[in-house]
């Protein structure tokens, strides 16, 4: 049974400061225990049979909450998981103060190689963990008051990932960086190898060698759509 006030909380949740909206989730400030906290609900979705929404929502509410558990437990800096109600499709995670390193890259250029190396170590301390992040972009890491780096957003997370999992999440952050951060993209992206590297020691190689192999692939496809559409 959910408890009481969780299903209040749920009521009151329309009323606190929307944060994000994503195809499948919104994310509000609020507080927990007296602590700042951020509410993420997964809500019905009235085009699908009720037992399937409810087995879909709750499914993916467990898996994500397990999985932040894992990888903070695993030593990754994630955010603390301080309750959890798969039935309600709600997780309620510590508030992680701080800016996102999307922003951080654009207004802070001369910190952009130690943070773009950090980030690097931090991709590998998920995969130690045994994580795959699913999204690991500069939009899904926040940069603290201190200078650290916190991984957020496990909603895509895989647990027990193979190397072709984990060189997703190495093309996904390389991507970012080319879609928002062009001017960073190669030395940035070296900088990022560069603690992943450090941090992921030998295993890293065939890693990086497959998130190679993925990038060429994807310009290889992109290539012949734009040879058949130049034909067309």
């Amino acid at each position: 049974m959910v408890p009481l006030d969780a299903r209040l909380a749920l009521e009151s949740l329309g009323r606190l400061p929307l944060l994000g909206r994503g195809a499948e989730a919104e994310v509000r400030l609020g507080s927990y225990a007296g602590l700042r906290a951020v509410y993420k609900l997964r809500p019905p979705k009235p085009y699908r049979h009720p037992r399937l929404d409810l087995s879909i929502r709750s499914g993916r509410t467990r898996r994500e909450a397990r999985l932040t558990l894992r990888a903070r437990r695993g030593g990754a800096p994630a955010p603390a998981v301080l309750a959890a109600y798969p039935s309600l499709g709600l997780i309620v995670f510590e508030y992680v103060e701080g800016t996102l390193l999307r922003e951080a890259l654009r207004s802070s250029p001369q910190e952009a190689p130690r943070l773009l190396r950090l980030a690097g170590e931090v991709l590998a301390a998920l995969h130690r963990a045994r994580v795959s992040h699913g999204d690991y972009t500069t939009s899904n890491l926040i940069v603290t008051p201190s200078g650290g780096l916190v991984v957020i957003d496990f909603g895509l997370a895989e647990p027990d990932p193979g190397v072709e999992e984990m060189a997703v999440d190495v093309h996904l952050f390389r991507r970012s960086l080319e879609s928002a951060h062009a001017h960073l993209a190669g030395p940035g992206y070296e900088a990022f190898l560069d603690g992943y590297k450090h941090a992921m020691g030998g295993g890293a190689g065939p890693i990086i060698r497959r998130a190679e192999e993925i990038r060429l692939m994807g310009r290889y496809v992109a290539e012949r759509r734009s040879v058949w559409g130049s034909t067309a």
